[in-house]
């Protein structure tokens, strides 16, 4: 254009008043050069503004190539922050247990702790002569760092055991005469005859371990027939404890008034053997020690009154951390090729975790151990009989389900359980009702995808061929509905309160209380099985739900004068109905004598006509025991219902 004049004024003889500013070229195609205009950078500046991140940036930001890079990173972290969060919309964060990827770093960790712990056995004071174990917190695990940084420097450094042997003072090291334990005398155990020995396991192996799997029956019966529990003092002391609990099954039903009959049909006769003291602090726990201190604990929820009663909560304490010691917690102790040995520590640990929740949740008390102290696997779902195939040991049979399959399972529902009793029952609450609501639908939402889990033989609602599936079946839904009510009872609004949570929680709690009562009746009904074999792990669910039970007896009432209690009633008596098989239901017949006040003595007839009802459907008429139970139970409920009918 001549004068830089455009064409158009040049045409029509104007004076041109177009501006134009020369551009410099534009990014060639295919290049990804981006050009940050300069407001662009002050809006970056601007929101950096008072950061740690400001100094440093203000002055990249003069350059638009140092613009783009930040802006490129951050667009790259958005993308990230938006693929975590997509993944913890699909994964409850409040109720997955937190675990470690298997990624290189946690896989070297891991190698390091072992070396450490198996290599710090020798740090430890003489008397121990077994590995103890030492975890990546311990300022052992410093001790072995700073080691390892002096080698890096000096490759001609010994090892630590050489370094050690010369500067160890052997009166930090060395136990004194002065100081050694006393010697302690043979223990001299009184066992039962071999007859009664062999009747005792088999009671104990039949009913009790198939539901509360802790024995290798294989192994124990073949180290009893080599009399092991002659020679060896820790297994002998198991031998006693499953005489102990194989009395309560083998002669349960026997009420004597001979005091020396009952200290042996009892089974306290060789409890009261057993050296849980001397145990606790001897120098080198084994596994038998442990497998001693879970089959008491076993028997001493047997038992409905004496000390013993409250040394179990003692005795859970000592055995966790005994097993604490010898790192059984821990995944890559037993995270190795199978083994008989292996195996068993894997299911003590579990039964530790099962008894301190359970006894935890009896006495409201904290836990000894939570969800995030350990990382050890389930059993391997392998009965007892192919551990030791000659060819292929620990390999289930296909088409044929293992039993352990229901310990798993029920060790699965309870890590759900104690994640929701972490935020729902600790002592620091949870203040904010919205993240409360949430973690409660989580809770929810984790229980119903462990109920689709549930393989088909241990599913509920189907026809059991085989008695013992149908058994651990009713054990597994009982305990589920259990597990619902503890997690709602929590937020049924006490007299004159308001409802926390938006949940219709007093209704889930008696709709799960009916159901678990349900279940164990329809077991009973059709298993015909009176001795209650399969009722310890259901008794606190029973207890919850007779309670659950009685409150919305008394919230119906106080809420609608015409309410008709008899539904619930009949639940409930079926509860005590049931309870009375085991004898621990004079809490539940005590709290129904509170509802005296809500009820007329026009009802008396139907408490009279319940017996007729379903709930004494459970016992056979034929068995003169039974019908000796049969009026034990109407007796004492008549009793209970005299007084809920009094004004």
């Amino acid at each position: 254009m001549p004068d830089n004049r455009c064409s158009s004024c040049v045409t029509q003889k104007t004076e041109c008043t177009y501006q134009q500013e020369k551009q410099k070229p534009g990014p060639r195609p295919g290049t990804n050069r981006l050009i940050i205009p300069q407001s662009c950078r002050l809006l970056i500046a601007e929101i950096l503004k008072g950061t740690p991140s400001e100094s440093y940036l203000s002055r990249c930001l003069n350059d638009d190539a140092s613009a783009t890079s930040i802006v490129v990173k951050l667009a790259a972290r958005i993308k990230e922050l938006e693929s975590e969060n997509e993944f913890l919309r699909e994964k409850p964060l409040h109720v997955q247990k937190i675990s470690n990827p298997e990624d290189s770093n946690s896989q070297a960790s891991s190698e390091l702790v072992e070396k450490v712990t198996k290599e710090l056995a020798e740090f430890t004071l003489p008397s121990a002569k077994e590995p103890v174990h030492f975890g990546e917190s311990s300022t052992m695990m410093l001790v072995m760092t700073a080691v390892e940084h002096r080698k890096q420097v000096d490759s001609n450094l010994p090892d630590w055991e050489k370094l050690l042997e010369g500067t160890k003072r052997p009166q930090y090291w060395d136990v004194p005469p002065w100081l050694a334990p006393p010697r302690l005398d043979p223990l001299r155990y009184e066992f039962p005859d071999p007859y009664e020995i062999k009747r005792l396991v088999d009671a104990y192996f039949d009913c009790h371990n198939l539901f509360s799997p802790l024995l290798h029956r294989p192994s124990f019966e073949r180290s009893l027939a080599d009399k092991l529990h002659i020679r060896d003092e820790a297994f002998g002391a198991v031998v006693l404890a499953v005489c102990a609990i194989g009395s309560r099954y083998r002669y349960g039903q026997i009420n004597s008034s001979d005091p020396n009959v009952m200290f042996v049909v009892s089974g306290i006769k060789w409890f009261h053997q057993l050296p849980i003291q001397r145990f606790a602090f001897a120098p080198d726990v084994s596994l038998y020690h442990l497998q001693m201190y879970c089959l008491a604990m076993i028997y001493i929820q047997n038992i409905n009154s004496g000390p013993e009663v409250l040394g179990g909560w003692m005795i859970t304490g000592i055995a966790i951390r005994l097993a604490q010691e010898k790192g059984f917690h821990r995944r890559f102790v037993v995270e190795k090729k199978p083994t008989p040995e292996r195996e068993l520590w894997k299911r003590v640990f579990w039964f530790l975790l099962f008894y301190d929740f359970n006894m935890g949740l009896t006495f409201g008390r904290p836990r000894a151990m939570s969800i995030e102290d350990f990382d050890i696997d389930f059993a391997i779902e392998c009965d007892d009989e192919y551990w030791e195939h000659l060819t292929h040991p620990f390999v289930q049979p296909p088409n044929k389900p293992p039993l352990i399959s229901f310990w798993n399972h029920f060790m699965k529902m309870y890590e759900i359980s104690i994640l929701a009793a972490q935020p729902l029952y600790s002592v620091r609450k949870i203040a904010n009702k919205d993240a409360l609501q949430k973690v409660v639908s989580e809770i929810d939402s984790a229980l119903a995808k462990w109920a689709d889990s549930i393989p088909t033989h241990l599913m509920w609602n189907i026809k059991h061929e085989d008695e013992n599936f149908f058994k651990q079946s009713a054990i597994l839904w009982a305990c589920y509905y259990w597990i619902q009510i503890e997690v709602h009872r929590r937020f049924i609004p006490r007299p004159g309160e308001e409802p926390e949570l938006s949940f219709p929680s007093m209704t889930i709690c008696a709709n799960a209380a009916r159901s678990c009562i349900h279940v164990v009746e329809t077991c009973l009904q059709q298993t015909k099985d009176v001795t209650g074999h399969f009722m310890l792990p259901v008794i606190l669910p029973l207890f919850a739900s007779a309670m659950i039970l009685v409150i919305n007896l008394w919230r119906g009432k106080q809420v609608d004068p015409d309410f008709d209690p008899r539904p619930d009633l009949t639940v409930i008596y079926k509860c005590i109905g049931l309870l009375r098989m085991y004898e621990s239901s004079d809490i539940t017949n005590a709290v129904m004598s509170a509802t005296r006040p809500f009820f007329s003595s026009s009802q008396e007839n139907f408490a009279f006509g319940i017996e007729d009802s379903a709930m004494f459907s459970t016992f056979d008429p034929l068995d003169l025991q039974n019908r000796l139970r049969h009026k034990q139970i109407a007796l004492e409920k008549a009793q209970a219902f005299s007084l809920i009918c009094e004004i």
